[in-house]
């Protein structure tokens, strides 16, 4: 995880995020967001036994506190039609609403995950540009400041003016 922010939220707080953890840990969004950042920033997953040795001798503790792509998938698709499914997603999407779902789970454990002294996670990933629109006409220029958490670019554009112009040279 190369966030910071993020990835001290989750790692640093995760002990107490296990502590309180509800009935069933596996259903707990905001438990399997601690193991996966633990997981990707420490190489740590879920909770640490108090006796390191043990779990490289206990397969049943290595298994219970694995990060399991398949059930942090489900869980985080859950209730949604395309994503929890089976079927082939766009990564785009599927980001966007993981950050969606992120959302909602920091505004119900704000407390738990140490929020109301931090800013939210989709803060990190949110970033604003202006865009300038001018009429050819007129000549009038209308400017529009857009708020977005991915920045997209079209490369059709530069594509077809390769493709048009193939003496233009890009090296």
């Amino acid at each position: 995880m190369s966030v910071p922010e993020v990835a001290s939220r989750y790692t640093d707080l995760a002990d107490k995020i296990f502590q309180t953890a509800a009935q069933d840990p596996a259903a707990d969004f905001a438990v399997q967001l601690a193991k996966v950042a633990r997981a990707l920033v420490q190489g740590h997953t879920g909770r640490q036994p108090a006796d390191p040795s043990a779990l490289a001798s206990d397969d049943e503790a290595v298994r219970a506190n694995a990060v399991r792509p398949l059930s942090f998938k489900s869980l985080v698709g859950k209730g949604h039609a395309e994503f929890s499914s089976a079927r082939q997603q766009d990564a785009l999407e599927y980001f966007q609403f993981l950050l969606q779902q992120i959302n909602r789970c920091e505004h119900a454990n704000g407390e738990r995950l140490g929020l109301p002294s931090a800013p939210p996670t989709k803060a990190a990933f949110a970033f604003s540009f202006e865009e300038r629109v001018q009429c050819l006409e007129s000549g009038c220029v209308r400017y529009r400041c857009l708020e977005e958490n991915v920045l997209q670019v079209r490369l059709w554009s530069a594509l077809t003016l390769f493709y048009l112009n193939p003496s233009l040279s890009y090296t």
